[in-house]
């Protein structure tokens, strides 16, 4: 689920530049096989005009660059800010994969971890729990096997120890006395707010919409600093949809263009150098 939000958020950032080139590449295909069979030469010598050739590619040119242009303006800055908060967001959430062998884990409020090993499922052996309390010395917890287990969606947490043998502190410091031995199971519930943080990130330029835009531009020129990546930002939104209808203009010069190859131009040519001997 995690990568199809990804694919998701990253797709509109690939439209917004692929839709104008493959605008002009269907283009060029189509109008370059009427121009190969000659088909266009046929429809200019019937007299149907280049304008009449033309109404056709700026409609589609033109719906093309109105998709282009909520891409632009709406799915691109949507998306990008999705990315980023997915990832910022998967980043901070605290996961059996965080805990490393053979280091003390200090990230859960209150205790320390530290396991000896990690199974290829996640799960931990030879695991040491320390539950550490204000100005007194921390009750030990030793299990031959462990795992965190999480549910983000009902806001459950809570660390899961197997033979579980504790530990409390003595009269004497330094001192610790068993309290209980040969616990099957023990469970230790964790702070879902801290296991499953959320962060609230600002957008940045690529994730701004016009408004949020211009209104960055204008704290830049209060700030007395340069508002032109803001601009620049603004005019990029509105460059690319633009380049679908540049790209239909091109594409219909490049694609009715005539050739001279084949027998058609042999004969053409040698019937022209004959006018030109004979005159």
């Amino acid at each position: 689920e995690f990568r199809r939000v990804l694919f998701r958020s990253l797709l509109p950032q690939a439209l917004g530049i692929t839709l104008p080139m493959a605008f002009l590449i269907g283009l060029l295909i189509s109008l370059g096989k009427l121009s190969a069979d000659r088909e266009a030469v046929a429809l200019l010598a019937c007299g149907v005009s280049l304008w009449r050739l033309l109404r056709p590619v700026l409609a589609m040119a033109t719906v093309v660059a109105l998709a282009c242009l909520w891409v632009m303006l709406d799915g691109i800055p949507r998306g990008n800010m999705t990315f980023v908060r997915v990832t910022a967001n998967f980043m901070a959430q605290k996961t059996a994969r965080d805990v490393a062998p053979g280091v003390f884990y200090t990230e859960l409020p209150g205790k320390v971890l530290y396991v000896g090993g990690v199974e290829p499922d996640g799960s931990w052996r030879k695991v040491l729990l320390a539950l550490v309390r204000d100005n007194t010395a921390p009750t030990l917890v030793l299990a031959e096997s462990g795992r965190l287990v999480t549910d983000e969606a009902a806001g459950y947490a809570a660390i899961v120890l197997q033979d579980v043998t504790k530990s409390m502190p003595g009269t004497d410091p330094g001192v610790y006395d068993r309290a209980d031995g040969g616990l099957k199971e023990e469970i230790y519930a964790l702070d879902p707010k801290e296991m499953f943080k959320r962060q609230l990130i600002g957008p940045g330029i690529r994730e701004m919409t016009i408004a949020e835009l211009r209104d960055e531009a204008q704290s830049k020129i209060r700030l007395g600093e340069s508002p032109h990546p803001a601009i620049i930002a603004i005019h990029q939104k509105f460059s690319f949809p633009i380049a679908c209808v540049v790209m239909g203009l091109l594409g219909l010069a490049l694609g009715l263009h005539t050739r001279r190859d084949g027998k058609f131009a042999s004969r053409s040519e040698e019937h022209t150098s004959e006018l030109q001997s004979r005159f």
